[in-house]
């Protein structure tokens, strides 16, 4: 069985105020926005140990899920694929990920038929590593 590749560089977003208005099928309540910016920044310091590079994305108010990069780009040892998220309101996240994507990627693929079905992803996980940014 082949190795998963080894990423020197990881993508994370910043959370954005409005993430209190996210998609969720948890019955978990409202986030609270100051800790998921602690618990993004301790993420944050973490993946730093992993001797790995990371970049910080600004939040995107407009968007409330839109921390959630691993949704609009998937990354292989190969190509970055930018997938076109299901709801509507994601839509807007994939703007501007072609260029942040073009500084580790010649290779750059677009799923534009949407976001593959959950079954389709979870076959995905098992053939690439899906970046968690």
């Amino acid at each position: 069985m082949e190795s998963l590749c080894q990423f020197s560089t990881l993508i994370v977003r910043k959370p954005c105020i409005n993430l209190i208005h996210g998609i969720t099928n948890a019955n978990l309540g409202q986030p609270n926005y100051k800790l998921a910016v602690n618990q993004h920044n301790n993420y944050i310091d973490k993946l730093k140990l992993c001797d790995v590079q990371v970049e910080v994305l600004d939040a995107l108010d407009e968007y409330p899920d839109s921390t959630f990069v691993e949704d609009v780009a998937i990354c292989t040892k190969n190509c970055a694929i930018i997938t076109n998220p299901g709801a509507s309101s994601r839509k807007g996240e994939i703007i501007g990920m072609h260029d942040i994507l073009a500084k580790y990627y010649s290779n750059i693929e677009r799923i534009e038929a949407g976001l593959p079905s959950e079954s389709r992803l979870e076959t995905l996980r098992k053939q690439v590593v899906i970046e968690t940014k």
